[in-house]
Parts: C-alpha cells; sequence; structure tokens
C-alpha cells in the first residue's frame, strides 16, 4: 500500500490541486496540518484525505511524527509537499514500474521542477533537481535538521524519469517560498535494475538503519 503524506499550514490555495494529481497511485493520503486557519483541512477532507493534527516545530519533526502515525499496513510512502503536483508522466511510471520495484531497494529519485510566472523552469543547468521522495515505509527517515532536509535511507535506490513539480500560488508571500535541494543529484543511477547497485552516500541515513555507504 502506498501513502503519501503532506504537511499543510493554510494551503488552501494549492492542496485542491496537490491532491487530485495522486489520482490512481495513492491508496492513502494522510495529511498534518499544523494550525490552519483557511479552508485547508476542510478541502482536504472534502477530496477523502485523512487528516491528523499536530503542532508545528520544524518540518523535519513534523514529517517524522507523520511516518509513526501511518497505519501498520503502509508498505511505501510518498513524500509530497502541499504546492507541489506529481505529473502524469511520474503518475504513469509510478503505475507501471513500481510493482516491479524488488525488494532490496529501499527508495525511488525523482526529478523536482520549480515554476516561475507559471512556467516550469528549464534551463540553468539545475533543474530538474533529483530527490528522494518515494521510499520504503520502515527504510527511511527525515533527517533531523532546521532546514533542506532530505529523506534518508539505508539501502540502494533506483530513478524514475518523471517530475513533481512545484506550482505556488502567485500571491503566496515570498519569503514561505522554499527550494529543496538534494546533494548527490549528479550521480548516474538505473533505473530498477535488476542488480543491486551502489549509489551516493547522500541519499543513506546512518546510525537507524546501518552505516552510511552500506548496501
Amino acid at each position: 500500500m502506498l501513502t503519501a503524506v503532506i504537511l499543510t499550514r493554510d494551503e488552501e490555495r494549492h492542496i485542491a490541486r496537490a491532491i487530485p494529481s495522486l489520482d490512481g497511485i495513492a491508496d492513502r493520503i494522510f495529511i498534518v496540518d499544523s494550525e490552519s486557519t483557511d479552508r485547508t483541512v476542510e478541502i482536504a477532507k472534502e477530496m477523502g484525505a485523512e487528516v491528523r493534527f499536530n503542532s508545528w516545530r520544524n518540518y523535519s519533526n513534523q514529517y517524522n511524527w507523520a511516518l509513526d502515525q501511518l497505519p501498520a499496513d503502509t508498505d511505501l510512502v510518498l513524500r509530497l509537499d502541499a504546492d507541489e503536483i506529481v505529473t502524469d508522466e511520474l503518475r504513469t511510471q509510478i503505475s507501471e514500474e513500481l510493482p516491479k520495484l524488488a525488494s532490496g531497494i529501499h527508495g525511488v529519485v525523482v526529478g523536482r521542477r520549480m515554476t516561475f510566472l507559471g512556467r516550469p523552469m528549464r534551463h540553468g543547468g539545475v533543474f530538474p533537481v533529483r530527490v528522494l521522495r518515494l521510499f520504503r515505509y520502515d527504510k527511511g527517515r527525515c533527517e533531523d535538521r532546521w532546514m533542506d532536509e532530505h529523506i534518508k535511507v539505508a539501502g540502494p535506490v533506483v530513478e524514475l524519469p518523471g517530475e513533481i513539480c512545484q506550482r505556488r500560488s502567485k500571491n503566496r508571500p515570498r519569503g514561505r517560498a522554499k527550494v529543496c535541494h538534494q546533494r548527490g543529484h549528479g550521480k548516474r543511477r538505473e533505473r530498477f535494475a535488476p542488480r543491486q547497485l551502489r549509489f551516493s552516500d547522500s541519499w543513506r541515513l546512518p546510525g537507524r538503519f546501518g552505516p552510511a555507504g552500506q548496501t
């Protein structure tokens, strides 16, 4: 079972786009809200999401709290921010390729692209940034840091070429915009390769799931 986890606070302008982009791939949509004062929670519930509440400390703390609340039948987790959507291309790839995912693979790296003035950013040698957004429920955690936090897993990851796209509302305050960067995005990875591979240690989570770099 694939559960999509979205953190929210006053995201009524975005959540109604994010949830439909998960149609056909997410068995469960799990929202953790922190004191929204707009219609975020109402919209999420109307669209079939399960909503829990937790006070905000930082993104890492909130996301790991969300992971700890997921039902035991969760197999895979998809991290999606409220102002992001899963593109049609990536949704198709997840539907077709995820059932083939070998049990030894801990995570899936996808592309992430931002928009500017309503248009996807395509130049500058940066986008799409490669990010680990799909991972096995018992194999990944959000690293404990106050900003630029990433999902870390203990074992090998593979890649899908499709993208998650950030589409922020035009009248959302600039200061709340966030760009997520991942180290190691220049490393070559292979799509659902049958043999076990070693990838950049930047995706590995030390300690809880074993030493960084261990496959």
